[in-house]
């Protein structure tokens, strides 16, 4: 276990945001105080406990991600990443309040970078503890990223690695800071064909908003294995030969997990073995396509993580990009947010496919 970062300030507990879904989170990583070093080596317990002492608690991990992303933006800075923006890329923590554009538009600061968060929120993955001493099979969610870490892990939404920790240790660039109240959690709700409006869709999708998206992975066929090897090409040909187009990655990400940022297809939490990913290395290796019935999202749309990652058409039009996860705990750990950081658009590997949509048709 690493040395504790020995800050000698009290506790603030009145330099508080208050949040407008509920709730009041503070302003400042722990401590909670501008200019003094945010308060790590402290393991999840320790956290908790320094929380409740003053009639608080550790913030959830939906109520973490939507109080960081004021406005939807990817970064707490804002909706793009600017170097310097935020303590991220750096040799070492700097104290709070120090980067001063690392503001959202809530006044929260530094929950990009500087130090990882701790949140209520366990997690329960076989692989990421398998062979580790009991001690350390207890995991718990982190957000926010640290001083050392690149930028795309100072998302706040996370979409790339593995962003758990073991509960019993304490870490040099793992902090916490507390809120107040009751913890927002997202409800779960259908978004789909209840706002359609008179739109129709083929029979083999299912309408979403204003488009139509494939119940299953390519070719949409259930009980048929997803089509894999397929290159970012690949992709957009499969879809126009069936008159249909790739989803952009705004029209994926809602029909996966809706406008409330539920998690995953099926909820909020993650369930080892109710999508099909393996927790354990036992090599890639795909399902027949709604095999899994418990993964799919309310309004039935299957398989959204796991089995194969799917292409999207980058929401500005220049590219693709991997969503969803594979056949193996993939980064982001599977859930609907989950995002390859795959340059060549040649890429075929066996757990790489994709779903189609099309405009839904409105009737007169």
């Amino acid at each position: 276990r690493l040395e504790q970062n020995r800050t000698k300030a009290s506790y603030n507990p009145d330099d508080e945001v208050q949040l407008p879904h509920g709730g009041w989170m503070d302003r400042y990583e722990y401590p909670n105080r501008k200019g003094e070093y945010p308060l790590t080596g402290v393991t999840w317990v320790e956290a908790s406990q320094r929380c409740s002492q003053s009639g608080k608690r550790l913030c959830g991990v939906y109520e973490w991600e939507q109080a960081c992303s004021a406005d939807e933006h990817a970064f707490s800075m804002g909706r793009h990443y600017l170097k310097g923006g935020c303590a991220l890329e750096l040799d070492e923590a700097v104290p709070s309040g120090t980067m001063e554009t690392c503001i959202n538009s809530h006044g929260l600061r530094d929950m990009s970078g500087s130090v990882w968060e701790w949140t209520s929120s366990g997690f329960e993955a076989p692989l990421l503890s398998a062979g580790l001493p009991v001690e350390m099979t207890e995991l718990a969610e982190i957000r926010g990223g640290s001083w050392m870490v690149e930028p795309q892990k100072g998302l706040c939404r996370p979409s790339d690695g593995y962003p758990v920790t073991s509960k019993n240790m304490g870490y040099e660039d793992v902090g916490f800071r507390c809120c107040r109240g009751e913890e927002w959690k997202p409800q779960g709700l259908s978004w789909g064909s209840a706002q359609l409006k008179g739109a129709q869709c083929p029979k083999d999708m299912v309408g979403i908003g204003l488009f139509c998206i494939d119940r299953y992975e390519y070719p949409n066929q259930k009980g048929e294995l997803p089509q894999g090897t397929l290159s970012w090409e690949e992709a957009q040909t499969a879809c126009d030969t069936q008159g249909k187009r790739l989803c952009t990655e705004a029209e994926w990400t809602l029909a996966c997990e809706g406008p409330e940022w539920k998690g995953y297809p099926h909820g909020a939490e993650y369930v080892s073995k109710k999508c099909a990913s393996k927790d354990r290395a036992l090599g890639a290796k795909l399902a027949d396509s709604g095999t899994h019935e418990s993964c799919q999202t309310p309004d039935g749309v299957f398989d959204m993580t796991g089995n194969v990652w799917e292409w999207t058409q980058l929401d500005s039009g220049d590219g693709g990009v991997l969503r969803g996860g594979g056949s193996m705990l993939s980064a982001g750990l599977g859930r609907c947010r989950s995002r390859a950081f795959i340059s060549d658009a040649s890429t075929q590997l066996v757990d790489v496919g994709t779903r189609c949509c099309v405009d839904a048709n409105k009737t007169r």
